[in-house]
């Protein structure tokens, strides 16, 4: 594997985390992506490195050796990960890319987790309960590259946006009940035809 030759990340602009955060057998359920870390490409970086987002903290870990590290949210900003997921640092938070980008829009999906504390069993017939990461249905945006705005993927949102295509988005709003990934590619191609 190869170095990081950024300068920030060369001067322990990393944050070390301890090894039982990132590998926590206590509870059900992953905070994670992915559980595993994957052959990933950093942007403005040579060489392919280990990495996992984070959904509940909102951060990208890097493996290096026997070593875990935070990857700063400066300078870095997109990521593909295991080529199959393109991950954009934008305002802050990550977003997972669902789309190919087109006409300088792309469809992202901010995906989040929450976390719910262990329960002890309050008698017999109870049984106690390990506490659990649980994922939550991730909300979609309409990125437009050309000015860096998120637009969220609802009706409204998108009818004030694109007002010339009002007729259009109740169309299609009305045969598209956008439950998946392929649901909000198909809305978006529709879209920006």
């Amino acid at each position: 594997m190869n170095s990081i030759h950024h300068n920030r990340l060369m001067v322990n602009a990393l944050d070390k985390i301890d090894k039982k955060v990132v590998d926590n057998a206590d509870f059900d359920g992953s905070p994670y992506l992915e559980d595993k870390f994957l052959p990933s490409k950093i942007e403005g970086e040579d060489g392919t490195h280990l990495l996992r987002y984070n959904i509940y903290n909102d951060e990208i870990v890097l493996r290096k050796d026997d070593e875990y590290f935070k990857v700063p949210k400066e300078g870095l900003e997109y990521f593909n990960i295991d080529n199959k997921y393109n991950i954009v640092l934008i305002d802050g938070k990550y977003y997972v890319q669902v789309s190919d980008i087109v006409n300088k829009y792309s469809v992202l999906k901010k995906e989040s987790v929450r976390f719910i504390d262990a329960k002890p069993s309050e008698n017999s017939y109870d049984q106690a309960r390990k506490a659990r990461f649980v994922k939550n249905r991730p909300d979609y945006f309409l990125y437009d590259r050309n000015n860096g705005k998120l637009i969220p993927f609802k009706k409204n949102d998108l009818e004030i946006a694109f007002s010339d295509k009002k007729d259009l988005i109740g169309k299609i709003s009305k045969k598209n009940k956008l439950k998946s990934d392929e649901d909000y590619k198909d809305f978006f191609s529709e879209l920006i035809k």
